[in-house]
């Protein structure tokens, strides 16, 4: 790399702003209810309310979150979208 010259900047975006519409895609993929999201998660039903009204999940629970996506048939698209567009892209 040449002096003076910036590196691509790799920084994930911000939390995305429609998380709860993803959040909703991904309960419908597999048909689930809220509650039976909560409990697929191992969490309280009223976690789940906050996520859905803007609230950001924490630590563990965005792990929980990408486990089940993994687990749900494009779950991984519903749920990180530019990251499939882009592992496509690359096809």
């Amino acid at each position: 790399m040449e002096y003076g010259k910036r590196k691509e900047d790799f920084r994930p975006a911000p939390w995305p702003e429609d998380f709860p519409q993803r959040l909703e895609r991904l309960t419908q993929v597999p048909g689930l209810s809220w509650e039976e999201f909560a409990e697929r998660l191992g969490i309280e039903d009223d976690r789940v309310t906050e996520w859905r009204t803007g609230t950001i999940p924490k630590g563990g629970e965005v792990w929980h979150i990408l486990r089940l996506a993994l687990s749900v048939p494009d779950g991984f698209m519903v749920m990180l979208p530019e990251a499939a567009e882009h592992y496509r892209d690359a096809d």
